[in-house]
């Protein structure tokens, strides 16, 4: 027992030098795994950008195929309108032309509507009823066309929603 209290001077000088190896060691291994987490981490944020880089050239791919797809189905529901348009404008000519009001002799009885001049053609003829309702070639056209547009665009857009 005396001898082991005869160490105990010896002990506590070398404590101090022994507790600083011990704390070196822990600061070591500390920065070997700070080191090694900035590396993961740096790693890490590597792969992010690059997942991030293709998930952008994925979506300007997809935006371009959509675009491309859009683009061809307008290009023909254009010319589908085109198509029907020139029919239906024939349709209205040869509805016009059918149902056009011929000009009577100057002789006949006619009203002529305020403000027409006192030609032949400017007067509406008797055997009209009162209630007819009567438009100009133009306008007949231009409803046409309009409605043949609005039928298009209805049809196109129908095909959106597939």
């Amino acid at each position: 027992m005396f001898s082991s209290l005869a160490r105990l001077p010896t002990l506590w000088r070398v404590l101090p030098w022994g507790a600083s190896v011990v704390l070196g060691l822990l600061c070591w291994h500390f920065d070997a795994r700070a080191v090694a987490d900035a590396m993961a981490i740096k790693t890490q944020a590597a792969q992010f950008k690059a997942a991030q880089a293709n998930a952008e050239q994925s979506m300007q791919l997809a935006l371009q195929q959509a675009q491309a797809t859009y683009r061809n189905e307008a290009d023909h529901a254009q010319q589908s309108y085109q198509s029907q348009l020139a029919s239906t404008r024939a349709a209205a000519d040869a509805y016009v032309a059918a149902h056009r009001l011929r000009a009577q002799a100057a002789a006949s009885g006619r009203s002529a509507p305020a403000g027409a001049s006192k030609t032949a053609d400017a007067g509406v003829p008797e055997n009209v009823s009162a209630g007819a309702v009567m438009v100009s070639a133009d306008d007949v056209q231009a409803c046409t066309a309009v409605t043949a547009y609005a039928l298009q665009a209805r049809d196109w857009a129908m095909t959106m929603a597939k």
